[in-house]
């Protein structure tokens, strides 16, 4: 897909939307294969020789190529992305690491949180979430009631139970108790 076509820009970001199309139809296999040739793009078009130059658009494109691997449940190499993705957001939106609020490392924030949540990890992975979560309060202060904050919120919540529970099937065996989970 574009060859010849000599706009690479706009036939990288082309791809990258097709995938999230592709992926939002269940096509996961399609998705990932059309993220994974715009990711190529982008670092051919921006960070040639992978030095890790940070770019927003390789950085969007990690970010949505994790979401794919982790409907796929591919989660080490979903965490991957979604770290690389965060990394180049810090250095691009927060680079004294002052805390700044920016919307793609919120967002970066949850899914990564929700993947380590699913490797097991459900403390991690809440932390990542209440952070993004902050990050998202800051940004739509003036409306608390903001689409992100919510589901953001919702997210942090089943967490939280999650980690609740975990806590109290730990605890209840040790009372001799029997639990069954499942």
């Amino acid at each position: 897909v574009g060859e010849g076509l000599g706009d690479r820009p706009s036939v990288a970001v082309a791809l990258l939307n097709l995938g999230g199309v592709l992926q939002a139809q269940g096509e996961l296999v399609e998705a990932r294969a059309r993220m994974e040739a715009s990711l190529e793009m982008k670092y051919a078009l921006h960070d040639p020789q992978r030095k890790g130059r940070a770019h927003p658009g390789i950085a969007l494109t990690l970010q949505a190529l994790g979401g794919v691997l982790g409907a796929q449940r591919e989660l080490d190499e979903a965490r991957a992305k979604l770290e690389a993705s965060l990394q180049m957001e810090y250095v691009l939106y927060d680079p004294q690491r002052k805390g700044t609020a920016h919307p793609d490392i919120a967002a970066t924030l949850v899914m990564l949180g929700q993947c380590v949540a699913h490797q097991g990890h459900l403390l991690s992975g809440l932390d990542r979430c209440r952070q993004a979560l902050s990050m998202l309060q800051t940004i739509h202060a003036a409306n608390p009631n903001h689409a992100n904050i919510i589901t953001t919120q919702q997210v942090v919540d089943q967490l939280t139970q999650a980690t609740d529970f975990q806590t109290l099937a730990l605890a209840e065996p040790a009372r001799g108790r029997r639990i069954v989970l499942g």
